[in-house]
């Protein structure tokens, strides 16, 4: 009998706890993978861990702390015990650390299991009220000028475009988007999902950057879809 490894989906808000089911699961592992520090803390504040339950931290983790948590995955490989890996809201690994430690789990032969959860650009695709198809693009470069080529580069797909950004690159990513599509082209904005802050506008980019400015939305958790002409 193998090993087991969870990947757990989070709630999209840091101010909804995680379920009964998730909170079950994590006090049956042995070893907790969570992203930050702060988040992953609160959410043992309430489980009952085993007292061998070895906690690990993906953001800014050094090659030291990295080798240590794929050393202790091995040993767990041989037993029967549980591992589970988390992000601070969401799904983990598409657009979060974790792909590594999925690669490692499922070459030492755990038996992968997921607790499923929502996800920031999904919600905003099913909000957009548009039809499919959409293009997950994600997050672009932080360098400007490859950023550029990469709209450019995205500007022939045939459906929407769903970009992501740090919350400090909003603006930025906005006049950039204007720069390659024009500031005619359409889009939606999901701003801070499930949060007291939450907004969602419909317009040009034009519009976007417009009703962003008057209502003070220049720094916070966001997606922009870029609707493709043609497509409902």
């Amino acid at each position: 009998m193998s090993a087991n490894f969870f990947i757990l989906g989070m709630p999209l808000t840091e101010k909804v706890a995680p379920s009964p089911p998730i909170v079950k699961i994590v006090e049956q592992c042995s070893i907790v993978i969570g992203e930050s520090r702060r988040v992953t803390e609160r959410l043992l504040s309430r489980c009952k861990l085993t007292s061998d339950a070895k906690v690990f931290y993906l953001d800014n983790q050094s090659p030291q702390d990295r080798k240590s948590l794929l050393n202790e995955l091995k040993i767990l490989s041989k037993s029967e015990g549980a591992a589970c890996l988390f992000s601070d809201m969401g799904m983990p690994i598409l657009f979060d650390p974790g792909k590594e430690i999925l690669e490692s789990a499922r070459t030492l032969g755990f038996k992968l299991q997921c607790h499923p959860g929502p996800t920031s650009w999904g919600t905003a695709c099913a909000l957009s009220g548009w039809l499919p198809p959409f293009l997950l693009v994600g997050f672009l470069s932080p360098k400007t000028e490859d950023r550029i080529k990469q709209l450019a580069d995205w500007s022939h797909a045939s459906g929407h475009i769903v970009l992501m950004d740090t919350p400090y690159r909003f603006q930025t990513l906005l006049k950039d988007c204007s720069s390659v599509f024009g500031s005619q082209h359409q889009a939606f904005l999901a701003w801070e999902i499930g949060m007291a802050e939450e907004a969602y506008l419909w317009g040009s980019l034009k519009e976007l950057e417009q009703k962003t400015t008057e209502k003070n939305l220049r720094k916070g958790e966001f997606i922009l879809i870029l609707r493709k002409p043609g497509v409902k």
